[in-house]
């Protein structure tokens, strides 16, 4: 559910002293609730789903709330491939709290490109109301979608669900280093589920499709 924040709480939190003059337009509201919900979004993803198409003036923007210590601004990248986009997240966890989420978490176990997959699969499915990424499930709700695997009670879980026509589809990120027995032992975990699989173009292992399985490539 979307956090109002107010502007004067906001205020508060921004490192810079020159935000006693910003304005939230429906357009950054729009983009900051997006960002909670996915905690990383990229910049061609905020351009066409949030200000207009317009590149320049989309770019200008988020650079303006980089700079009042609102947003962070990452560069992703892929081996063999480059630049893949630029993308935003919330400069910290005290300010992404605020609007109900958190920062991305990106270090580790995980890479920049894994979540922005997460995102992409967001605005591909059309900005889906419940959408959850899967490190904020509950213990019910694990118990309740996912089939215990090998005496796990809670099931595999994915990066992400939403619900599709009263149905759970399960959402799983590939950054593209799985290989073909990790992606079957997942299809497996989750066979009474449909499944949205993303990965990037170029991958070590494509993931197979069938009834039930839906992949998107970016």
């Amino acid at each position: 559910m979307r956090k109002n924040v107010r502007t004067v709480t906001l205020k508060k939190h921004l490192q810079q002293m020159d935000a006693s003059n910003i304005r939230f337009t429906k357009r950054d509201k729009d983009f900051l609730a997006d960002l909670a919900k996915v905690r990383l979004v990229g910049l061609k993803d905020a351009q066409s789903q949030h200000y207009g198409g317009k590149l320049d003036g989309c770019r200008k923007r988020l650079q303006k709330f980089v700079e009042l210590g609102l947003l962070k601004e990452r560069t992703v990248t892929q081996p063999g491939r480059g630049q893949v986009d630029k993308c935003y997240e919330f400069a910290s966890d005290r300010i992404a709290k605020l609007y109900g989420g958190r920062t991305a978490g990106i270090g580790s176990k995980r890479s920049d490109l894994h979540e922005l997959l997460v995102s992409k699969a967001y605005f591909a499915l059309g900005r889906p109301e419940s959408f959850k990424l899967g490190d904020e499930m509950t213990h019910l709700e694990k118990r309740a979608l996912l089939m215990p695997v090998r005496g796990d009670s809670e099931g595999v879980t994915p990066d992400a669900y939403f619900m599709r026509d009263g149905e759970v589809v399960l959402l799983e990120s590939d950054a593209g280093q799985y290989n073909s027995r990790q992606i079957a032992h997942k299809q497996a975990s989750w066979a009474g589920n449909a499944q949205v699989w993303v990965q990037p173009n170029k991958a070590n292992c494509r993931v197979p499709r069938d009834e039930n399985v839906e992949v998107m490539r970016f």
